[in-house]
C-alpha cells in the first residue's frame, strides 16, 4: 500500500538587496530553512520583475528581508510592501508566520525601525511573528563578534556590513549563523502551526455550516451566496434526487452550478415558512490541510432525508463551500446516520 504523501512546509523568503549583502543574509535563512525535514524555502527577490504572488499565497511562513536606508526599508522592499495592499484587503495572508531580517553598515543604523515597519506590516495582515528566539551576544567580557545574535536584536536577525568590503566578506560568519538560524526557527514553527492549523479552522468551518444549515431552513439565498464560493457545485445521483426541483427530467445526475442552484432555492417555499422546525446536525468535519476541508451534514425537510458530503476551501480570507454532494432518500423515523 502506498504511503499518503504529505506535502512540504513551505517558506518564503522575500527580499531587496542594494549591493548583494542582504542578499548573503537571505541564502543564508534559506540555508537554515531547508536544513529542516520536510521544509522547501523559496528565494524571491524583489525590486525588478514581476513578483512571484503564487509563491507567497501559498507559503506557510514569509520572512521578509531588506537592508536599512536612512532609518527604514530600503524603497524598492517599500514599494513591495505596498503591493500587498490587494492582499491585505482579502486578509489573504492571515495567520500564516512572518518574520525578519536586516543588515546596515553600521553597527545601529537603526536597523529596528526596518524590523518593526515588516512587523507592522505582518501585522496588518494578520500574520504571527516569529522572533529570533536567541539571547543577545557579544555583551560581555566573554564574549566576542563571533558570537550569533551579536548585535543584540529580538524582534528579528541583524547584520552588519562594513561598507568598503564586497558581500563575499560581509556580512561575517556570526551574523550569516544568525540567520541561518532565525529561518531555521521559522521552519520548525511553520511546521508545528501546520500540524495546529487543522484545530484552528475547526470553529470557523463549523460556522460556515451552521450558516449554510440555517440559511437552507430559511431560504435565505443572500447567506447561501456568502458561504458557497462563486464557482460552487450541486451534484448528487441518487434515484430519489430525480424527484427535486432542481433536477432535469431525463438526466441521471443532477448537477447545477451555484447560481442555477441558488435561483431555485429562492423560489421554492422554505421549511420555516412552512412551520417546520430545523431538523439537521453536522456529522463529522474533517482537513486534507490548512485550506481544505470536508465536511458531512445531516438534514431532514420536505419527507426527505439528506446526507450532505461538503466540500471546503480556504479563499479570500474565509472559508467556502466549493462542492456540494448528496443522497437524498424517502423520509424513515429517523433518517438514516
Amino acid at each position: 500500500m502506498l504511503e499518503p504523501t504529505v506535502p512540504p512546509v513551505h517558506v518564503a523568503i522575500v527580499h531587496h538587496s542594494g549591493y548583494g549583502h542582504t542578499r548573503v543574509l537571505a541564502e543564508a535563512v534559506q540555508r537554515g530553512a531547508a536544513s529542516v525535514a520536510g521544509v522547501h524555502a523559496d528565494l524571491i527577490a524583489v525590486g525588478s520583475g514581476e513578483v512571484p504572488w503564487h509563491l507567497l499565497d501559498h507559503a506557510d511562513a514569509i520572512v521578509f528581508g531588506s537592508p536599512t536606508y536612512m532609518a527604514g526599508p530600503s524603497a524598492a522592499f517599500k514599494a513591495f510592501l505596498d503591493s500587498t495592499s490587494s492582499r491585505w484587503a482579502q486578509q489573504a495572508w492571515r495567520d500564516k508566520l512572518a518574520a525578519g531580517f536586516t543588515n546596515s553598515a553600521s553597527m545601529n543604523g537603526d536597523k529596528l525601525a526596518t524590523l518593526q515597519t515588516m512587523a507592522l506590516a505582518a501585522m496588518q495582515h494578520g500574520m504571527v511573528w516569529v522572533g529570533l528566539g536567541l539571547l543577545p551576544g557579544n555583551n560581555s567580557s566573554k564574549g566576542s563578534a563571533a558570537d550569533l545574535n551579536r548585535l543584540g536584536s529580538f524582534l528579528g536577525a541583524m547584520a552588519q556590513s562594513n561598507a568598503d568590503e564586497p558581500p563575499e566578506l560581509a556580512p561575517p560568519p556570526s551574523d550569516r549563523l544568525t540567520a541561518e538560524h532565525l529561518g531555521r526557527r521559522v521552519a520548525l514553527a511553520a511546521s508545528r502551526w501546520r500540524q495546529l492549523a487543522p484545530a484552528a479552522g475547526e470553529p470557523a468551518v463549523r460556522d460556515v455550516l451552521e450558516q449554510y444549515l440555517d440559511a437552507l431552513h430559511h431560504g435565505d439565498t443572500t447567506r447561501l451566496a456568502r458561504v458557497f464560493h462563486p464557482r460552487a457545485v450541486y451534484a448528487s445521483a441518487s434515484a430519489a434526487a430525480a424527484g427535486l426541483d432542481t433536477a432535469t427530467p431525463g438526466a441521471a445526475m443532477v448537477h447545477l452550478d451555484i447560481a442555477r442552484y441558488l435561483d431555485i432555492v429562492g423560489r421554492r417555499q422554505a421549511p420555516a415558512r412552512r412551520g417546520l422546525t430545523r431538523d439537521d446536525r453536522i456529522e463529522s468535519i474533517t482537513f486534507a490541510g490548512p485550506v481544505t476541508a470536508s465536511a458531512r451534514v445531516h438534514s431532514r425537510f420536505g419527507g426527505r432525508c439528506y446526507l450532505d458530503v461538503l466540500t471546503l476551501v480556504h479563499s479570500e480570507g474565509r472559508w467556502q463551500i466549493v462542492a456540494k454532494v448528496f443522497d437524498v432518500t424517502a423520509v424513515e423515523e429517523p433518517c438514516r446516520t
